[in-house]
């Protein structure tokens, strides 16, 4: 049996909704090839730029 890794993938949009310019966040877990953790949601702060959203939603993902 191969051995098993655990792999994140985090990703964000910058201040997509134009009614409040906050960005959405989503990031999910796999388990060799199972999903086992995912989640998608708007970010509570607004962001100044994309590297910023980037940087929120690594921060939220780990």
């Amino acid at each position: 049996m191969p051995p098993t890794t655990l792999i994140g993938f985090s990703d964000a949009s910058y201040a997509s909704d134009i009614d409040d310019r906050r960005s959405f966040t989503g990031h999910c877990f796999m388990l060799g090839e199972a999903l086992i953790s995912y989640r998608s949601y708007k970010q509570l702060s607004i962001a100044i730029s994309t590297t910023d959203v980037e940087y929120i939603a690594l921060s939220d993902t780990s």
